[in-house]
């Protein structure tokens, strides 16, 4: 069944990325952007390990795949915090209501 999460979430941060660029040329030439995109490119990188052992049965016991993965969790860490800043910011110049009533 974790096989099959990963896979699931592997290809809807995939498809996500695809349909952003379609839709949105160009997002990764502006900041929020970027925001929007690059999360979901580091979770789909977090999850190649188990996407191709669950597609080709590559072994998840190889060194490298557990440093891998760590240093994609680790991006995906300084990913949301860089979003935040980035929403933080928008928020502070007023581009971005802080709640439903502003």
């Amino acid at each position: 069944m974790d096989s099959v999460l990963a896979v699931g979430v592997f290809a809807a941060c995939t498809l996500f990325v695809a349909g952003y660029t379609v839709l949105v040329r160009g997002w990764w030439r502006t900041r929020v952007g970027l925001a929007m995109g690059l999360r979901d490119i580091v979770i789909a990188l977090a999850l190649v390990p188990q996407v191709l052992h669950a597609a080709i049965g590559v072994t998840l016991a190889v060194a490298w795949f557990h440093w891998y993965w760590r240093a994609s969790l680790l991006a995906l860490g300084l990913v949301t915090v860089w979003r935040f800043w980035v929403i933080w910011q928008m928020q502070r110049r007023g581009a971005v209501p802080l709640s439903r009533s502003d």
